[in-house]
């Protein structure tokens, strides 16, 4: 009989730590959360050109979701997110909450992939 390998949580294998994710603060984070759950929700992209976050949802509809703040940190940190998304393998999340002490309003584990060739 094989002994089976046990894999430590500390073993890059198990758990690559990556910032693939949005958190969305708002007093209004429920009906934010509520409106959000109405979509198929399918993927957040950072858009550094119209400086906001675009929420995918459904098959061909796309949403402004949140300003991103203007200035070059604000950039980089939108580039930055996109490599962790990639690094990540598209693997990306989306939580709502009031502020980062309350609980969680609404959380989303989202893909990027690619369009399937039709």
């Amino acid at each position: 009989m094989k002994k089976k390998k046990k894999i430590k949580k500390n073993s890059p294998r198990f758990f690559k730590q990556t910032k693939s994710g949005v958190a969305v603060y708002s007093r209004r984070a429920l009906p934010l959360a509520a409106w959000t759950a109405g979509y198929e929700v399918a993927s957040l992209a950072a858009d550094p050109e119209r400086r906001c976050l675009v929420l995918d949802t459904g098959v061909s509809q796309r949403w402004r979701y949140g300003a991103v703040a203007p200035g070059a940190a604000a950039a980089e940190e939108a580039s930055a997110w996109e490599q962790a998304k990639v690094a990540a393998g598209g693997l990306h999340f989306l939580v709502i909450q009031e502020d980062d002490e309350a609980d969680v309003a609404g959380l989303w584990l989202l893909l990027d992939r690619p369009a399937p060739n039709v």
